[in-house]
């Protein structure tokens, strides 16, 4: 890394250096004070979340991808954010860690705006702390058993005036619930994408927005 030589990196992505720490590099406190994205992985040392904490505080877009180890530093980080305009996360590990996200998504701000949530294992968090983001314009949720979306009842009467974007993959909850939800939310709807990527259309779906 070549920091010293970098005077200002907007984007960064590390997913596989867990002990890796910026102290060790000249000049990575300047280089890294107007990050905007970040990718990263959970099971990045807490030192190295630390220092991002204390240098980097306007990042718009935050990616982290859930491993079973999941550092002490997320929350700082996370925290300290001025401007989040972005979080997705992305979960691979089958074990409990549905609490953990749940008390690093009371840190995100409310300022965001495009959520999205990609999993595939049977730790899926409640989904009724997406409530909290009342200016959302993009929700992405990307599931693989219609049993991911617990909670999903709770959402159908939360009212989200600005969404412009739904997006949800593979899995879906019930007619039922979605139709309520769209009723309540599908006024400014531009674009909405229900099941299967490759084959995103539904007839009952379509007729609630209209």
């Amino acid at each position: 890394m070549f920091m010293k030589e970098i005077s200002s990196l907007r984007s960064l992505t590390f997913t596989s250096v867990p002990y890796i720490t910026f102290s060790l590099y000249p000049g990575a406190k300047d280089c890294l004070k107007n990050l905007s994205e970040l990718r990263c992985c959970s099971n990045i040392s807490t030192e190295l979340f630390y220092q991002l904490s204390q240098t980097c505080y306007n990042i718009q877009s935050l990616i982290i991808e859930f491993k079973r180890i999941i550092s002490n530093g997320i929350a700082d980080l996370i925290s300290v954010q001025r401007n989040l305009k972005q979080f997705d996360m992305i979960l691979y590990d089958d074990y409990s860690m549905a609490n953990i996200i749940f008390s690093l998504m009371s840190k995100v701000p409310k300022t965001l705006i495009k959520l999205g949530i990609y999993s595939s294992v049977y730790c899926t968090p409640s989904l009724s702390f997406i409530a909290n983001f009342s200016n959302l314009q993009e929700l992405e949720l990307s599931f693989d058993l219609e049993e991911f979306f617990v909670d999903f009842e709770k959402l159908q009467y939360v009212i989200f005036s600005q969404l412009q974007v739904l997006k949800i993959w593979d899995a879906f909850p019930s007619d039922g619930l979605l139709i309520k939800f769209l009723e309540n939310n599908g006024k400014n709807l531009k674009e909405i994408y229900i099941g299967e990527i490759e084959d995103c259309n539904d007839n009952s779906l379509n007729l609630a927005i209209s």
